[in-house]
């Protein structure tokens, strides 16, 4: 009876530390690899979610003033402030298409919004082909995701934001 039971306890240590605790206000698991970081002061709160792979990450950042805010607008102002700032570097970092992306619906479980994607070509910046920027409310709450890196890691972050929830 003694073995079973310590059987038991290391079987459920090991279960649960298969869901890697994340600090904050929001429960979501990150990729495989990553790794998580909170940092929150009075009600603003971030995280930064980083691959394995170096110059793949997520932010996501609480926005102040909730879910009353036109996302579109706010999107909109976004999307061509980082577009001036892309085509000023543009012989350093490359060519970032399109200049006037098309904003898109994204529905996730408990969060939805909109976002833009940008596609990068450049030699110097290979591991960087998507930026993309979402705007997720869940009503209450607004959050600005910033994801960047290849495919995959887009995929597992849309997976991410997709089952993202207040704890």
């Amino acid at each position: 009876m003694k073995l079973s039971y310590s059987v038991f306890s290391l079987l459920f240590f090991f279960l649960s530390s298969l869901h890697a605790k994340v600090e904050g206000p929001l429960d979501f698991t990150p990729p495989e690899g990553a790794s998580v970081s909170f940092h929150g002061v009075g009600g603003i709160g971030m995280y930064s979610i980083d691959s394995a792979d170096l110059g793949q990450t997520m932010m996501l950042t609480k926005i102040p003033g909730g879910a009353a805010m036109d996302q579109e607008t706010l999107l909109k102002t976004m999307t061509d402030a980082f577009v001036t700032q892309m085509k000023v570097q543009e012989k350093l970092v490359g060519k970032l298409t399109p200049e006037n992306p098309k904003v898109e619906d994204f529905k996730g479980g408990s969060f939805s919004g909109k976002f833009v994607r940008f596609t990068l070509t450049s030699e110097i910046l290979s591991s960087i082909e998507h930026t993309i920027f979402y705007l997720l409310s869940d009503g209450e709450d607004t959050w600005n995701a910033t994801v960047t890196g290849d495919e995959g890691w887009v995929a597992e972050c849309d997976k991410l934001l997709a089952s993202l929830k207040k704890k």
